[in-house]
């Protein structure tokens, strides 16, 4: 399971690099189709066709990205995956993101609750 959350951040971490190209086999293969991002308590999005969408509206002001200092475990009930990392960026500073992965029956994410400082 933690290899999801691993997939989860070098995906992050690509779109975030701008290397281009289709990420929907990523994305489908890992997100649920009614995949929800809560971000700080407010709802980012609905639908995993949103995922990509959302990080290139948010690169379009904080720039540029990297995911560094990665950990990845399973929680206690064993049902989610929590990510950790710092996001480097190139206009806006460095956040520290924590996020609860939220599986289905399938080991898809049907939830991301993130939280960034």
């Amino acid at each position: 399971m933690s290899a999801i959350g691993e997939a989860y951040m070098q995906l992050v971490h690509d779109v975030g690099q701008d290397l281009g190209g289709s990420y929907d086999d990523r994305v489908s293969g890992l997100l649920a189709l009614n995949c929800k991002k809560v971000e700080n308590g407010e709802t980012k999005f609905e639908g995993r066709e949103h995922f990509i969408p959302t990080l290139l509206g948010v690169a379009k002001s904080i720039g540029s990205w990297t995911i560094t200092d990665r950990t990845s475990r399973v929680a206690a009930d064993e049902k989610s995956v929590i990510v950790s990392f710092q996001v480097p960026t190139s206009k806006a500073g460095t956040w520290a993101t924590t996020a609860t992965l939220v599986l289905d029956q399938d080991q898809h994410i049907q939830e991301i609750n993130e939280k960034t400082n």
